[in-house]
């Protein structure tokens, strides 16, 4: 059983400190930086979250983000036990870095659907976990076609949420509605960060269109 937290590098900081997760499996604990920073004094450490006041503005944005970090460890971690690989360090922080890190200046195209091909392109995960990747892609882009409009980074907004989640409804997608729109809107809500969180939504995506597309096809 894997099981995560969230703690601050210096508590005892008198200026914002990084915000670390701390996973835990199979008496392994893996420490890594959520790339956010906090002031001790905005810290709920019973709650491992930030204090909801008007001396900070974005507590609740910022949870969401540290919430989500947490999520997507535990999605590396689930994705490795059904893809029959031994969980480790090395492999959680990787899955974690092809995650939340943002490639260097020049390093990845910068628009939107070309981001998304580079990211499969040269993720390291199993050919089953990539073969969902590709689907999801496709959805992507078969909802591109049909809207006649070229999906860009600002694009993704609740314009977006709405025609797309409408979209998936009407390709048979609704019994995952909410989780969708769940992702969906995280992603928007987080959207300055917005190569993280698009990232972090794809591969969510891709864990909810694979088993209802197998399901269609064993129908069909």
């Amino acid at each position: 059983m894997a099981s995560s937290t969230l703690v601050l590098k210096e508590p005892k900081a008198e200026s914002p400190t990084l915000i670390y997760l701390l996973f835990r499996f199979s008496n392994q604990r893996l420490k890594y930086s959520t790339g956010q920073k906090i002031h001790p004094k905005f810290w709920n450490e019973d709650s491992q979250t930030v204090r909801n006041t008007r001396a900070f503005s974005g507590a609740a944005e910022l949870n969401t983000l540290l919430k989500n970090r947490m999520a997507v460890a535990h999605d590396i971690y689930r994705t490795l036990i059904n893809d029959k690989q031994i969980p480790s360090l090395k492999n959680i922080k990787n899955g974690l870095d092809e995650v939340f890190k943002i490639p260097l200046e020049n390093s990845s195209p910068k628009d939107f659907m070309g981001f998304i091909d580079h990211f499969i392109s040269n993720t390291t995960k199993s050919p089953s976990t990539k073969k969902q990747y590709n689907h999801t892609f496709k959805m992507i882009k078969d909802f591109q076609e049909e809207k006649r409009c070229a999906l860009t980074f600002d694009s993704i907004d609740l314009d977006f949420y709405d025609k797309f989640t409408a979209y998936l409804e009407n390709e048979g997608y609704l019994e995952y509605k909410s989780k969708i729109q769940l992702y969906l809107y995280a992603t928007i809500i987080t959207f300055k960060y917005v190569q993280k969180a698009i990232t972090t939504l794809f591969t969510k995506l891709s864990t909810i269109f694979t088993p209802c597309r197998d399901k269609k096809e064993t129908e069909n």
